[in-house]
């Protein structure tokens, strides 16, 4: 017999919290008179995942610095 306890908890601790969130969330939109229409959703979306790959390349960016500047560090050491 199927054991149906973990379905249960999955939607209770992850899917219904995000729905209310979004309802929560839209419900501010339309408080705030943010237009809520596709276009304007897919320009957001772009715009977040623009910012977001320009963060993960200063990151990536910062932490090759980091390693390069440590590394030469521990040659200049041991030489």
């Amino acid at each position: 017999m199927i054991d149906l306890k973990p379905y249960g908890a999955f939607i209770e601790y992850t899917v219904r919290p995000l729905v209310e969130e979004s309802k929560s969330l839209l419900k501010e939109c339309e408080r705030l008179g943010v237009p809520l229409t596709e276009t304007h959703i897919n320009q957001l979306g772009k715009y977040l995942a623009k910012l977001y790959l320009i963060s993960v390349i200063s990151e990536t960016i910062k932490v090759v610095i980091t390693t390069g500047v440590v590394c030469l560090i521990a040659y200049a050491l041991l030489v």
